[in-house]
């Protein structure tokens, strides 16, 4: 979908795509670069394995915490940024609970998603509509607080989509 309806790039942007990415192919598969980006053909059981596995290594493991609870209990200033923060080793209690979690999944199933209802099943083009095409029509307006519009641009010739929502609330005091 995203390949068969790319919009036209720059020729100097796709050429310096296009290069950047060669060293990944070989005469064999070169016929490949433009369409790599967009198609995976191979899954490889065990290449998804190994790498779940490096992900899963508690001694590569960082852990972020970010509060207002930690001032004062900082000792390093980053250089460029003046953040204060603390590094510490994870304790050999939790590095233990990371690598044996005993947790009741006996409740829980992993499974799939729901099914995506939104990835479309046609690309055909809806015919010209030039009451819909000329200016935009206001399909609900909702009392203070704001107005949903709708104007049908017909000049791409293929299926495109453009979407802009701006909120505001005061939930997080920004007035």
């Amino acid at each position: 979908m995203e390949f068969m309806f790319a919009d036209k790039e720059q020729a100097i942007d796709m050429c310096t795509e296009y290069a950047r990415a060669m060293p990944q192919f070989d005469a064999a598969n070169i016929d490949q670069l433009v369409r790599a980006p967009f198609v995976a053909d191979e899954f490889d059981v065990e290449k998804t394995k190994a790498f779940a596995a490096e992900l899963c290594k508690v001694d590569k493991l960082n852990v972020y915490l970010r509060s207002k609870s930690f001032e004062g209990k900082t000792d390093q200033t980053d250089e460029w940024f003046k953040t204060k923060y603390v590094v510490e080793d994870l304790s050999e209690d939790l590095k233990k609970r990371l690598q044996n979690p005993s947790c009741d999944v006996s409740e829980k199933k992993l499974d799939l998603p729901p099914a995506n209802t939104l990835i479309p099943k046609s690309f055909d083009l809806l015919g010209k509509d030039e009451a819909r095409s000329q200016r935009p029509i206001l399909l609900k307006k909702w009392p203070d607080c704001t107005d949903l519009w709708y104007k049908k641009d017909d000049k791409f010739g293929r299926p495109k989509e453009m979407a802009s929502m701006q909120l505001y609330t005061n939930d997080c005091l920004f007035g």
